[in-house]
């Protein structure tokens, strides 16, 4: 029977049984959501003078916004990652989820989002013998998981892919504006490069009929925009906004310093960019520095990843409503919904575990309880 036939919690306790009990001892270990961290570069696509812009309110189309969200589980025996995906929208506040929860409507993806890796290493064909539409113990290119792998490529990956199937998704309008929650490519921190290949190409197949936007959040992290303004360009750079991108330890302080030289009260959002990225497939970023308030200094910092040129997308991000957490509200509903998804997975499956005698660590319980 299909998951959308099921109750979870019914599926859970059969996938338990039959499969993590098999590979878990007592010493269980959680770890949390995990980060990435670019290792690419792009380059400046406008000159000096017309690089800082003051963003434009903007009429809003229909906005759709994918994120997932994923948790391990590390043991003596081997690795367990759960993941799930959600679709908001400005209209419909929650499209959908997968995997399906009572009450919740459920996307129509048939996809693992469950990911084993066993600390034995198996002859033949035997891991594959465990694979169905919910579990995985292969990886995209093939390979089986390994828990000498690091964890957080066998997360990613699992997260990854239920984001790419939930952006091919038909509950999605043909035109509409699609906000995927990091690049718009899958990063190559943490995955295979055939993994990330992939991934970039069933992606690739929806850039015609949908206008996808990725959004960066954590750039408290990032030197992306420094390392972008190198050389003749940055020594214009410096001339022209006295600021040096050098002389800060990541993009998020950069771009309130900056926007401290250029903007005064009342604060608007201000862009900076375009930047183009090197890649196979031309993708362009923005950088948006939103105020909270015209007249209280405190802002949102995003990274704004598109596949045009224009500030056609910057300037609807800007228009839409923001949460006190400084994300378009449309992304932060797709992202609480996939977290309390993957949080109701792992007490479900923490609670079936140690019903059948599979005790989970101090640190673990820790985790299930928050």
């Amino acid at each position: 029977m299909t998951l959308q036939r099921l109750d979870l919690r019914t599926v859970l306790y059969d996938v338990v049984e039959k499969y993590i009990a098999g590979y878990f001892d007592n010493d269980v270990l959680e770890k949390g959501e995990t980060e990435w961290y670019e290792s690419e570069v792009s380059i400046p696509a406008t000159d000096v003078d017309d690089l800082i812009k003051e963003a434009s309110i903007s009429s809003i189309p229909d906005v759709f916004a994918v994120d997932g969200s994923s948790r391990t589980f590390i043991s003596s025996k081997g690795v367990v990652s759960i993941a799930s995906v959600s679709i908001s929208s400005n209209r419909y506040p929650l499209v959908g989820v997968y995997p399906s929860v009572s009450g919740l409507p459920n996307l129509d993806l048939s996809v693992p989002f469950i990911a084993l890796a066993s600390s034995f290493k198996y002859p033949g064909i035997t891991p594959f013998l465990y694979c169905n539409n919910m579990i995985s113990t292969v990886s995209i290119d093939g390979t089986p998981f390994s828990s000498f792998q690091n964890p957080e490529t066998i997360e990613a990956e699992i997260r990854l892919a239920l984001e790419t199937e939930a952006i091919l998704s038909s509950k999605i309008n043909s035109g509409s504006l699609l906000i995927v929650d990091g690049p718009i490519f899958p990063p190559s921190i943490f995955l295979r490069y055939q993994v990330k290949e992939k991934l970039s190409r069933r992606r690739k197949t929806i850039l015609n009929d949908k206008k996808v936007v990725g959004i960066v959040k954590r750039l408290d992290k990032s030197q992306f925009l420094r390392s972008s303004l190198r050389e003749d360009f940055r020594k214009e750079f410096v001339i022209r906004y006295k600021v040096d991108p050098l002389a800060f330890l990541n993009d998020e302080a950069f771009l309130l310093r900056l926007y401290d030289t250029v903007e005064s009260r009342p604060y608007k959002p201000i862009v900076v960019g375009p930047f183009r990225k090197e890649d196979e497939t031309e993708v362009f970023i923005n950088y948006l520095v939103y105020p909270f308030h015209p007249y209280v200094k405190r802002f949102s910092v995003l990274r704004i990843e598109t596949t045009t040129k224009d500030m056609e997308v910057p300037n609807i991000i800007s228009s839409l409503d923001f949460t006190k957490d400084g994300i378009p509200s449309v992304l932060a509903m797709a992202d609480s919904s996939a977290k309390a998804v993957t949080s109701g997975i792992l007490r479900v499956i923490s609670t079936i575990m140690e019903r059948i005698g599979v005790q989970a660590s101090f640190s673990s319980r820790i985790g299930v309880e928050t």
